[in-house]
């Protein structure tokens, strides 16, 4: 069993779980119920994931307590039913707030990893756990890394040509991390010797000593991870929505308690009162986070302009519209 150590030295190790319980929080998502997981995420309550929102269109099964991507027998293999973005994700070449939350269709076995909400030292030494991509089966692994300041990682990014990004406020750096990990891996941190979870890994470059790694805090996204999920609302219904929401990995939705609409409510709207919100209210960023991939916000044609009508009042415009009449031959000069 690996063991978190309470103090460590500056080397980085990496180390292959074998038979301990550290790992069994962590679930590999994939497509299908037979493919290998492409991307990971982490259990945090019996019926919940916490992943990345880049990673949530196509989560539809969960592999937990595997030591492999491909899941093994004694795991857990279980549908994802739902698939729930923070309310304030938008998508860019920088994404913010990118995190997600993934409903299982039956309760986990496995005791769900535990969340600090916390800020740490720079240099604090971490953990990250996750699937190697280096490895023809793709082993569950941890290896040890460095937290490096914000500001200092932040001005590596943006003088090093070849490796421009912008960082944002929920996004720290690694540093001395030694291999490859499937992205929505788990960034820990030993409190007590209890381990805790504080991050999911966002992007890691192909040479890790001279590029940080990437991880997204989940402290930035703790009002939304503690939202009252059972109260959301699913887009798709709507007229707008089925138009713009119909991809290949099904409806997305956002959190409940901050819509994409500047509207205050008290309770759970009805579909007919969602429906009678303005689309003029709609800015552009949100609307491309409906959509995965990411797509440059559609010309709405004349005919979705009865949205903004009320719903009492929703009329068909263009069959008011009476068709020219032929021109009468009696008339004709």
């Amino acid at each position: 069993m690996i063991k978190f150590p309470h103090t460590l030295g500056t080397s980085s190790a990496i180390n292959t779980i074998g038979n301990g319980t550290e790992h069994l929080y962590l679930a590999g998502l994939s497509e299908n119920n037979t493919s290998e997981a492409s991307c990971s995420g982490a259990l945090i309550a019996p019926t919940w994931l916490l992943t990345l929102a880049e990673c949530a269109p196509m989560a539809k099964w969960a592999t937990i307590g595997s030591k492999c991507a491909s899941g093994e027998d004694d795991s857990e293999l279980i549908e994802v039913v739902r698939q729930v973005l923070d309310p304030d994700y938008t998508v860019s070449v920088t994404p913010y707030h990118e995190l997600a939350m993934l409903e299982l269709k039956t309760p986990s076995k496995y005791t769900p990893v535990n969340i600090s909400w916390d800020s740490y030292l720079d240099t604090s030494t971490l953990w990250v756990r996750g699937f190697d991509t280096s490895t023809m089966n793709k082993t569950l692994v941890e290896t040890t890394a460095k937290l490096w300041g914000f500001d200092e990682c932040d001005k590596f990014y943006s003088g090093h040509p070849g490796y421009e990004r912008t960082l944002h406020g929920s996004m720290q750096c690694l540093r001395e991390i030694q291999c490859q990990q499937n992205r929505g891996s788990a960034v820990m941190v030993d409190v007590n010797g209890t381990s805790q979870l504080i991050g999911l890994t966002y992007w890691q470059s192909q040479n890790n000593s001279i590029a940080p790694a990437v991880y997204i805090l989940v402290a930035a996204g703790e009002a939304f991870i503690q939202s009252p999920l059972s109260s959301c609302v699913d887009y798709s219904s709507l007229r707008l929505w089925s138009n713009l929401n119909s991809t290949a990995y099904g409806p997305i939705e956002f959190a409940h308690h901050h819509l994409p609409f500047n509207v205050r409510r008290r309770s759970r709207p009805s579909h007919a009162r969602l429906a009678r919100l303005r689309i003029n209210r709609l800015r552009s960023s949100q609307l491309q986070g409906l959509m995965y991939p990411p797509f440059q916000p559609p010309v709405l044609p004349p005919s979705l302009f009865v949205l903004r009508l009320p719903i009492h009042r929703r009329i068909d415009l263009r069959a008011q519209r009476k068709a020219p009449s032929p021109p009468d031959p009696t008339k004709a000069r």
